[in-house]
Formats: structure tokens, sequence, C-alpha cells
């Protein structure tokens, strides 16, 4: 996971998403249905996941995969619409087509969430905002705007929170809380975030760097060997590759900055011992130098 930043006030998502049409279906889950009247084809409209889809880079908004081509990428809501798992069968009724709510996601990790949303405390918030005349307080819908402030969700939004501070990617390719992290923690386990498809991608990711510095330190000490500032170049191009993987457009964001970080956890753990502290002052070199 990793933080997103998102318009709160997009007036393209909005000015769909609070149209007649989507504001009727909205006072009829409110007064009617208690949220068993939402139009998946409504909230999932191609310009609400196209917006999403530049937003988060059609990447999902939990594990960082990028959405297949072949994968309709999934319009989650945070705050469940209809039900909340071991709490209601109403869930945050009011929210179905509120922009602040909508994430992508991928298909695995909207189904590992389903209806899940733990909070701090289990004060959930069961009924929807009114004004001082009883009515329909549309104002305090979007979440910046405090209304659900007191609530404490133990799911992480990346949109609010910054998860990168929270956990970090480990030499097998597991999410792991940092000071266990509650929040951290709860998120992990509630969406599957260690699933074994997940861990071995971000393994295999880990794996291609070691090989590949393997495959140079051979190069450069075999029969034909480099010399210094052929080896350093090479080198150099593996390091741009994992600092490449820093951009928000990559897959995997948070493991890019576990590698940056923790180089000698992540990389050179699986390095022979006499060639790590060579690796590692190149590396440090070639971070000084961007």
């Amino acid at each position: 996971m990793r933080h997103i930043q998102k318009d709160i006030d997009n007036q393209i998502a909005r000015t769909r998403l609070e149209s007649v049409s989507y504001m009727t279906d909205t006072n009829h889950s409110i007064n009617v249905t208690k949220g068993k009247y939402y139009q998946s084809k409504k909230y999932g409209h191609k310009i609400i996941r196209d917006e999403l889809k530049d937003i988060y880079h059609n990447k999902c908004a939990f594990c960082e995969s990028k959405i297949k081509p072949v994968a309709t990428p999934n319009v989650e809501h945070f705050r469940p619409k209809s039900e909340i798992s071991r709490v209601n069968e109403n869930g945050y009724y009011w929210l179905g087509y509120e922009w602040s709510n909508l994430l992508l996601a991928c298909p695995s990790c909207n189904g590992a969430k389903s209806t899940k949303f733990p909070l701090y405390g289990d004060n959930h918030i069961t009924t929807h905002p009114v004004d001082v005349h009883g009515n329909i307080d549309y104002s305090r819908f979007p979440e910046n705007q405090g209304y659900l402030a007191k609530e404490r969700p133990l799911l992480i939004n990346p949109e609010y929170w910054h998860p990168e501070k929270l956990m970090y990617i480990d030499y097998f390719g597991r999410l792991i809380p940092i000071k266990n992290n509650v929040f951290a923690t709860t998120t992990i386990r509630e969406i599957e975030l260690n699933r074994d498809d997940l861990v071995a991608k971000r393994q295999k990711k880990i794996d291609k760097i070691i090989v590949r510095l393997e495959e140079q330190i051979f190069a450069r000490y075999g029969d034909n060997p480099l010399n210094d500032l052929q080896y350093q170049y090479q080198l150099n191009i593996i390091f741009k590759d994992i600092v490449g993987r820093l951009d928000k457009k990559a897959e995997y964001t948070l493991l890019g900055k576990c590698m940056v970080e923790r180089f000698d956890e992540l990389i050179l753990e699986d390095i022979e011992p006499e060639f790590r502290e060579e690796i590692m002052n190149y590396f440090i070199d070639f971070l000084n130098n961007l």
C-alpha cells in the first residue's frame, strides 16, 4: 500500500455521482431500502472508474497490483454501503455514491475486504447525518468534512493515511506491520495482503534484483572481468531500476521504498559476504548522486 492524493472535490466524478438520477437512488436508499437500491453500473460507471484509474494509476488501492486489462477494476466502497460484517445489515447506506468513499480495487482485494469494516472501539455510525431541521445533510457526506471523525477505522484508507509509515516488506515478500501497528496488522489480515500469490510476486521482484547483481559479480570477477568503470556502470543500471520502482506509476512502490531503505536486508542478504560492502558502497554513491 502507499498514500494516494485524491481530489475530494473532483468535479468530473461529483457531477456524475450527484446528478438527479444518482440522487434519486440515494434518497430511496436513505428513506426506503437502507442501502439496497444502489446500482453497480452507476457507481462503477466508466467515468467514475476512469477517474479512479487515473488517480491510482490503474493499481489496486490495497495490494498495489496493476489491474490487468482482462480484469475489470472494481469500484470499492471503503465504508460498506449495504451491510457491515458482524455489525448490521444496513451499512453506510447513505454513502453508496459518495466520491470520498470510493476506491479502486482488484477483484481479489475487493472480494477479501467485502463488507468488513472493523473499528477501534466498535462505535459504528449507523444513521445518516441530518441538519437542524431533521433533513438529510448532504454537506456532511464527504469524509473530509469531519462527520465521520468519531470513527477510527482499523482498516487503512490510503487516501487519508500513509501506509508506508505503518508497514514494510521483508526478505520473503511479506507485508510486516511496523512495531505491531494495529491498523497495519488488521488491514493486512482482513484484506489478505499476504496471500500466496501476492507474496510470490513481491518475492520474485526481489529475487530478480539479486540474480542481476550476482550476474554482474560473476562478470566482474570471471574469466573476462569487467573493469571498475564497467562494473559500476552495470550496477548503476540495476540501482536505477530499483529507484524507478519508487515512481507512483510503478507496481508495488512500497517494495521499491523497502529495497532502497532496507537494501542490506532485502538484497544483500543473498549476496556472498565478501562482495556486500563493495556493492553497498556503490549503491550509496549512486543514491548520493541522484
